[in-house]
C-alpha cells in the first residue's frame, strides 16, 4: 500500500518518452517524470519515489530532495495563515497544514520554525507540528560513544545548545564543545561524546578521543602541505585563532600537535609550526 508523505518503492509498468507509470496497488497507476526516475530504468524495475497527495487527494510523485518525509524534522517557511491553521511550504504543490492545536506558539506568515511532519491517527492526513518535544523518543537507545549522528540545532540554554539527534532523540552540545557558529535550524554531522546515567546524549561536533585527535593531525598535515610546510599557529596561539582555523578547542589542537611532534612530523616554535 502506498504511503503518502514518504519514499515508496514501486514497480514500473509502462514507459513513455517523458516518464513512467508506476503500480500503486488497487489497480492504480502513478505517473513519474524522468527527472524522478533512475537513469536507464525500465519496465519491471522497482524504483524509490517520494509520494504525496495533491489538493484533490490524487497521488503524485515529488522530488525527494525538495520534500520532507513523514517522521522527519525540518525548518519550513510559513506561507499562509487562515481559520484552519498555518500552512508551510514543504516542497509539494499542496502546502503542509500546521493546525492551531499543534502550534507551540501562534505562527505568522514569513516565519520559519522547525516542524515535525507526521500522520494524524484520526484521519491519516499528513500534518505538521511545532510541539517538538512530544515527538522526540524518550525510550532506550543503542548509541555508543563515538557513533556518528546527524544533528538539527534547536535552542541555546545555560548548559549548551540543544539538538535533535538523527530525527529521533534530544541531545546537548555543551558550550565547551561548541567551536562552530550554530544557528537555529542548522543541520550538522556530529558524534556521541557521552551517554549520561539518565541515558541522555552529550554531543560533539568532532570525533572524540584518539580518532578525533588523529583526524585533526591529518588535517594539520594537509594544511601544512598546502602552505609550503609552515603554519603561523602554534601551541601558544590564542584559542580564538585555533577555533577560527580548525573549529576545535585549544586543548584538542595541542593533543594533535603533540602526536605530530612525537611522530617527528613537525617542529613547534613560539608562533608557528613547521613540517619536517
Amino acid at each position: 500500500m502506498v504511503k503518502p508523505g514518504q519514499i515508496n518503492t514501486l514497480v514500473i509498468v509502462e514507459k513513455t518518452p517523458f516518464g513512467a507509470y508506476l503500480n500503486a496497488g488497487n489497480q492504480q497507476l502513478i505517473f513519474a517524470r524522468n527527472a524522478f526516475l533512475p537513469e536507464h530504468s525500465d519496465v519491471g524495475d522497482a524504483v524509490e519515489v517520494f509520494i504525496f497527495q495533491d489538493n484533490d487527494g490524487k497521488l503524485q510523485v515529488a522530488d525527494p530532495e525538495q520534500s520532507v518525509a513523514v517522521g522527519k524534522f525540518a525548518r519550513l517557511t510559513v506561507v499562509d495563515v487562515n481559520k484552519v491553521g498555518a500552512f508551510v511550504d514543504w516542497g509539494m504543490s499542496k502546502d503542509l497544514l500546521i493546525p492551531f492545536a499543534e502550534q507551540s506558539h501562534p505562527l505568522k506568515e514569513g516565519q520559519a520554525p522547525i516542524i515535525y511532519v507526521y500522520r494524524n491517527k484520526a484521519d491519516q492526513r499528513v500534518v505538521g507540528s511545532t510541539r517538538l518535544d512530544r515527538f522526540l523518543d524518550k525510550s532506550e537507545h543503542s548509541y555508543k560513544v563515538g557513533d556518528a549522528v546527524t544533528l538539527m540545532v534547536l535552542d541555546k540554554t545555560d548548559l549548551g545548545i540543544k539538538v535533535i539527534v538523527d530525527h529521533l532523540y534530544s541531545g546537548l552540545i555543551h558550550h565547551d564543545d561548541c567551536h562552530q557558529s550554530l544557528k537555529y535550524g542548522d543541520e550538522r554531522d556530529g558524534f556521541i561524546k557521552n551517554i549520561r546515567a539518565d541515558n541522555k546524549l552529550d554531543i560533539s561536533l568532532n570525533k572524540p578521543g584518539i580518532q578525533g585527535r588523529d583526524d585533526l593531525a591529518d588535517k594539520i598535515l594537509r594544511l601544512l602541505d598546502e602552505n609550503d610546510g609552515l603554519l603561523r599557529v602554534s601551541d601558544k596561539s590564542s584559542p580564538e585563532l585555533i577555533k577560527k582555523l580548525f573549529n576545535v578547542s585549544k586543548k584538542q589542537y595541542k593533543m594533535a600537535l603533540g602526536k605530530l611532534y612525537k611522530d617527528n612530523k613537525i617542529e613547534i616554535a613560539k608562533d608557528f609550526i613547521k613540517k619536517r
